[in-house]
């Protein structure tokens, strides 16, 4: 409801990642261990300046490298991050830098069974039916400025702005087990994928009190947008084994000279919020309206012709409430819908290339919570329901529902 639509689609929600800032100064570093040899380390440095201390820095560093616990792998991970940070009484402005780099030799994927061939035992958690000399190497880079400032004591703005770029370089693929012996063959695949991410947000807040009455108020709108690009080249297939891998010869396939445009996708909208508490913050009611829009567009395999373009707009809602009948206890109930970007027809079928429409989600949940500042303990029941994609005699279409159901007991204290 307040990030929009999750590019990759998102049934219950998304995870809102925060950085680190400079609250304080401080030099810490750690060092780990993982598994066979894995070896790191970490480093995290900030630091306040100025004469009011309005100008803040923090670097995090983390870097690990050596064999994993799983045969013939190997891992090196780095991330490098440094958040800037300027704030005074009412303006506050920060800027996130992130580099962070992967690279895994015989990495690993969950094979696929073939047509007919039952779920076999499965093998020892070591044994990797991925070559030595297959290999995963990505890197990613972004950055993000954002800035909040407050108007007067009842209104502020927000405003900010990110972009981002990942490189993925491969040469492995996804194994299919073809006998109940498990047994598989794969053709390994030489690929290269280029992503660019660019988003924008901004919105202003806004509460009021009527008598013992407080109201909130947020309008926020936002823009994301990608660019997909992929090409491949296809290596020579081999047979291996889940239970005794069998080591094949190196193949040396080349990355591809050039990335095609694969898709395009917009993601914009605006929302509105709007929530009351009364009687002395016992009773709390939430409600909010989204309208999203989704433009995406598909390319055929030189990255030139448009094969399939999607253009439409939904409007979402949301509504809460959060009774209280004693200061640490609460009983709330809500109901929201999302959207997730539709499913696009695999190649494997008739309409290969179709895009479908977004998935809108319902979710209905409800549940008590007490805490008592040293214990604290959720009981809540939920559903969610969305539209599920199925090949049918070579036709992929929207005809199914998923639907997650459930009751969740959740607790945690500081003894």
């Amino acid at each position: 409801m307040l990030y929009g639509m999750s590019p990759n689609g998102a049934g219950g929600g998304t995870i809102n990642v925060v950085p680190k800032r400079a609250q304080n100064d401080l030099a810490r570093a750690q060092g780990d261990y993982i598994g066979d040899s894995q070896f790191g380390g970490h480093v995290d440095v900030a630091h306040r300046f100025g004469g009011a201390r309005e100008f803040g820095v923090r670097f995090n560093g983390t870097y690990q490298d050596g064999d994993t616990a799983i045969d013939h792998q190997a891992r090196m991970a780095r991330i490098g991050a440094l958040a800037l940070d300027y704030q005074d009484e009412r303006l506050r402005i920060t800027l996130d830098l992130i580099d962070q780099r992967e690279d895994i030799d015989a990495p690993t994927r969950r094979p696929r069974l073939a047509a007919g061939v039952a779920v076999p035992e499965a093998p020892d958690g070591r044994r990797n039916i991925t070559q030595a000399w297959e290999y995963s190497n990505s890197h990613e880079q972004s950055g993000m400025l954002r800035l909040e400032y407050e108007a007067n004591e009842w209104v502020s703005v927000f405003a900010g702005a990110a972009k981002s770029k990942s490189v993925v370089d491969r040469l492995f693929n996804t194994p299919s087990i073809t006998n109940a012996a498990g047994d598989t063959i794969v053709r390994p695949s030489a690929a290269t994928f280029d992503i660019r991410q660019d988003s924008l947000e901004a919105g202003v807040r806004g509460h009021f009190d009527t008598g013992s009455v407080t109201h909130r108020i947020t309008l926020q709108a936002s823009r994301y947008s990608n660019e997909f690009r992929r090409a491949l080249d296809r290596g020579q297939a081999y047979t291996s084994n889940i239970y005794q891998p069998i080591d094949r010869p190196a193949q040396d396939v080349a990355l591809p000279a050039a990335t095609p445009m694969v898709s395009e996708n917009i993601l914009s909208g605006v929302a509105l919020s709007y929530s009351l508490s009364a009687f002395d913050e016992r009773l709390e009611i939430l409600a909010g309206l989204r309208r999203q829009n989704v433009d995406t567009t598909n390319y055929g395999a030189y990255g030139v012709t448009v094969t399939e373009k999607y253009d439409q707009h939904a409007l979402t809602p949301m509504f809460g409430v959060i009774f209280k009948p004693r200061h640490n206890l609460s009983i709330y109930a809500n109901y929201i819908e999302g959207l997730a970007k539709g499913d696009t027809a695999p190649t494997i079928a008739d309409n290969a290339g179709q895009v479908f429409a977004p998935y809108r989600s319902k979710q209905y949940e409800a549940g008590v919570k007490f805490d008592n500042e040293t214990f604290m303990t959720t009981l809540s029941a939920f559903q969610i329901t969305r539209p599920s994609g199925q090949l049918t005699n070579k036709i992929y279409a929207v005809d199914g529902e998923q639907r997650n159901r459930g009751l969740e007991l959740s607790f945690y204290g500081a003894p």
